[in-house]
């Protein structure tokens, strides 16, 4: 999977991750995005105490990515 993070995003994501973000939920959660040059959608989720994080849609459990080791997990 490919990381939908870009530079600018990495010192936001760092921002949460350490409490310290102003808006949180302008990285967590659903956002439209763009990979290769397409539309694509990302969703992203602090969970903090987890190993794993599946996320469920109507087609079935997709399993998240660790983007953070403090745990920030996303999925495209």
């Amino acid at each position: 999977m490919t990381s939908a993070l870009t530079t600018a995003e990495h010192s936001m994501v760092a921002a949460v991750v350490r409490g310290a973000s102003d808006d949180a939920f302008a990285v967590l959660g659903r956002h439209e995005t763009t990979i290769d040059g397409r539309p694509a959608v990302v969703i992203r989720t602090m969970q903090p105490a987890a190993t794993a994080v599946d996320l469920v849609t109507p087609r079935g459990h997709v399993s998240m990515e660790r983007r953070h080791p403090d745990g920030l997990f996303e999925s495209t």
